[in-house]
C-alpha cells in the first residue's frame, strides 16, 4: 500500500513538473535601474532562475528606441534574456548573468554567458 502511495505521488510531481512553463517577466523602467530590484519589474517581479527577461520598451523603433543600463548587484540566472528593440548596456561589475535555456520551440539555441570583461 505504502509503496503505491509514493509511486502514485511520483507520478503527480512528474506531471506539474512536465506542466511548468517559464514565467515572462518584463522590465519596467526606461531609465534603467538594478536588475534584482522589484521596482524596476512588471508586478514588481524579479525574473528568476526558470524565467524569461524581457526587455522590451521601444514602442516604435522607427521613431525612438529606448536606450538604458541595468546594474547587476548580484549574480543572476534566468532561462533565458530577451532584448527586442532596445539598447541596452548591462554594468555587471564584475558579476556573472547565465542564461540556461537550450532549446527554444524545437531550434537549437546557445546558452549564454555574461560575465566581466578581462
Amino acid at each position: 500500500m505504502r509503496i503505491r502511495l509514493v509511486i502514485g505521488s511520483l507520478i503527480a510531481l512528474m506531471a506539474v513538473a512536465a506542466e511548468s512553463h517559464a514565467a515572462d517577466r518584463f522590465w519596467s523602467n526606461r531609465f534603467g535601474g538594478t536588475f534584482i530590484d522589484p521596482f524596476y519589474w512588471q508586478d514588481g517581479l524579479v525574473p528568476g532562475a526558470g524565467d524569461i527577461a524581457h526587455l522590451s520598451l521601444t514602442t516604435n523603433p522607427t521613431l525612438l528606441q529606448r536606450i538604458y543600463t541595468v546594474s547587476f548587484t548580484a549574480n543572476a540566472t534566468n532561462q533565458a534574456l530577451k532584448i527586442e528593440d532596445d539598447f541596452v548596456t548591462f554594468n555587471l561589475i564584475g558579476r556573472t548573468y547565465p542564461t540556461t535555456l537550450t532549446t527554444d520551440n524545437g531550434q537549437e539555441r546557445e546558452k549564454g554567458l555574461l560575465c566581466k570583461s578581462l
